[in-house]
């Protein structure tokens, strides 16, 4: 998250300068560099995650339960790795644009993790349906930022 937050913003000021000099070929090969710099990052801790997610909070928590209980949370937090680098990322191209509105989806799909969240956690999932809720959502939102961002494209660049 960090990391592809970072890039975000990199891309939000590189966007907007370029755009502001009406350098709009820039903006995208940018913004196409940058996806593939966060999908390999994104790749990497989905791998990491899922398969190593226990040793990895091994690293931080000693106690077996606990560093157990975070594998878990990290191996369902890696499944939406990909798809945030790719929500964040194209948030940076939205910021760098200066769209009004860039963060509604968001804030949404962030207000059905709640109504998700209980339902899976009712549903038997317990803690555990808690991460698939926020994991999901993750992903929703990726998805719906580079759909957003594909429909808008032609009229902002």
């Amino acid at each position: 998250w960090n990391t592809s937050q970072g890039f975000s913003t990199a891309l939000s000021a590189f966007t907007a300068q370029n755009y502001a000099a009406h350098k709009k070929e820039r903006i995208l090969t940018a913004y196409h560099t940058t996806l593939k710099m966060t999908s390999i990052i994104g790749v990497l801790c989905t791998l990491l995650f899922v398969f190593y997610g226990s040793e990895v909070f091994s690293l931080i928590v000693p106690e077996q339960a606990a560093y157990e209980a975070g594998g878990i949370f990290l191996r369902i937090d890696g499944y939406s790795m990909i798809l945030m680098m790719l929500e964040i990322t194209t948030q940076g191209m939205f910021y760098g644009h200066d769209i009004l509105g860039t963060g509604d989806h968001q804030h949404l799909v962030n207000t059905l993790r709640i109504p998700l969240a209980i339902g899976l956690a009712a549903a038997g999932l317990g803690i555990t349906g808690v991460w698939w809720a926020i994991s999901l959502s993750s992903m929703l939102k990726g998805v719906v930022a580079f759909i957003w961002f594909s429909i808008l494209q032609k009229k902002i660049l």
